[in-house]
């Protein structure tokens, strides 16, 4: 298995009809992990930072990719060359991109050549929004242990969520009153709004459909949090 180092729009470009199909059982397996995906990501936010995305490949056959760019960023006030995975504002989840059966060996090749080959062009390797229910996940754990670096296990993105057990009336009837009155609430407001339906859009006007997105992004609670499609020229050029 050979390596190379992806650095330009260009020789992205050249990997498309070559993109690994990676394991169904990682997380994010679909559209996050795929070369339209990552080709937006890079088209939209590649400012400032400099591609490295490493490419295993056995003869013709790519065997998997670390989708991974370079930039600077301050840790305390201090300057820092901060290697991450490719992420950008709507990137819920990422990973390495690589064939069923092929992960173990890969990674740990990948991770050798970061540490090793690659180690005087960053100062932190940061793999944020990487699942922890990936398999993937998994195995990085112990291949960073058994190559003995360095690593810290934090917790970023949390997301707070309610497990119900039992059906909506037998759990709605052991809140109190004033939990049962506020739910009561919410559903005749959203009532009074009419008919809400999801509609797909597969085909037509791609112009109103955008206009339609950013409309209602303006007005979510993302717009008060600086967060909407239309904050920021490079999330509107995203999508």
């Amino acid at each position: 298995m050979e390596l190379r180092v992806i650095q330009t729009l260009d020789d992205f470009v050249s990997l498309r009809h070559r993109w690994p199909v990676p394991d169904t059982t990682v997380a994010g397996s679909g559209i996050f992990l795929s070369y339209d995906w990552f080709y937006c990501c890079l088209c939209s936010f590649r400012k400032d930072k400099i591609l490295n995305i490493i490419v295993a490949e056995d003869g013709a056959e790519i065997i998997g990719l670390a989708p991974f760019w370079i930039f600077q960023s301050k840790t305390r006030g201090v300057p820092v060359r901060t290697m991450s995975f490719i992420v950008v504002p709507d990137t819920p989840w990422v990973d390495f991109v690589i064939r069923q059966g092929k992960q173990k060996e890969t990674i740990e090749i990948f991770m050798k050549h970061v540490a090793a080959t690659q180690r005087h062009l960053w100062d932190s390797l940061e793999l944020s929004r990487f699942s922890m229910k990936s398999t993937n996940y998994a195995i990085l754990r112990d291949v960073i242990a058994t190559m003995g670096l360095k690593s810290y296990q934090g917790f970023k993105n949390q997301i707070p969520y309610l497990e119900i057990r039992e059906d909506w009336d037998t759990f709605i009837n052991q809140k109190s009153k004033n939990f049962r009155k506020r739910q009561r609430n919410i559903a005749n407001s959203i009532e009074k709004m009419g008919d809400i339906t999801t509609e797909i859009i597969a085909q037509g006007s791609v112009e109103k459909v955008l206009h339609d997105i950013m409309l209602v992004s303006g007005h979510s609670w993302k717009n008060k949090a600086g967060v909407a499609i239309p904050n920021s020229r490079e999330s509107i050029h995203f999508f």
